[in-house]
């Protein structure tokens, strides 16, 4: 759910002291427009905020076997169950963040908010965050692209993009940027339409590769 805000809050309640505890769910931290990216690594943050009486208790994020929690963010870790103690003073806030590796299909995060001290949980409330990767375009999109053109004239490019494919393959993610710039302006003299739908992807696999530096 990128972009959004997925929150679970309970109200007052005169059978429940903890009533005012408050929770937001945020798949993602900063910036707000952060796109979830298959394969990359991305944060989820949980807010919880005590607007009740002080109050001990514990997080709990269950991950799906898709996802792989790259940072827990000090979370103890149990199979894919992450889990963070808390013990909120009267209008306290505690953030608790965790970076994930994302597969190529949409995953659901459970998250479980319980109050009390071991063993005497009891369940607060919870929330789901439903979080889809996008499939970020590739160096072997672009040569696939150049399939259908002519192999003399974008021998050049080809060439440059199998050196990047290289690079990045071997983890040399500045000289497969090198690589893609001289593909781009190789793309550029070549001048047509066509050539010009390469560039682009091109330039969209610069963005992708950049990121990793």
């Amino acid at each position: 759910m990128s972009g959004k805000t997925a929150w679970a809050a309970l109200s007052a309640d005169s059978n429940n002291l903890y009533g005012e505890l408050i929770l937001n769910a945020l798949p993602q931290v900063h910036p707000a427009t952060l796109t979830p990216l298959a394969g990359r690594a991305y944060p989820v943050q949980l807010t919880l905020t005590n607007e009740g009486i002080a109050i001990p208790g514990r997080v709990q994020v269950s991950l799906p076997p898709t996802v792989t929690a790259l940072d827990a963010g000090g979370a103890t870790v149990s199979g894919n169950m992450l889990t963070w103690p808390f013990d909120l003073a009267v209008n306290e806030t505690q953030l608790f963040t965790a970076w994930l590796a994302l597969p190529e299909s949409t995953v659901h995060v459970d998250v479980l908010i319980q109050v009390g001290l071991d063993p005497n949980y009891t369940d607060h409330t919870t929330a789901l965050l439903d979080i889809t990767p996008q499939i970020e375009t590739r160096v072997e999109d672009a040569l696939t692209a150049l399939q259908t053109l002519d192999s003399k004239q974008y021998k050049q490019v080809k060439k440059y993009l199998e050196w990047a494919q290289n690079d990045e393959q071997a983890g040399d993610y500045a000289q497969a940027v090198a690589a893609l710039t001289r593909a781009a302006d190789a793309l550029i003299k070549i001048g047509t339409p066509e050539s010009d739908t390469v560039r682009a992807l091109v330039a969209e696999i610069l963005r992708n590769v950049s990121r990793q530096i």
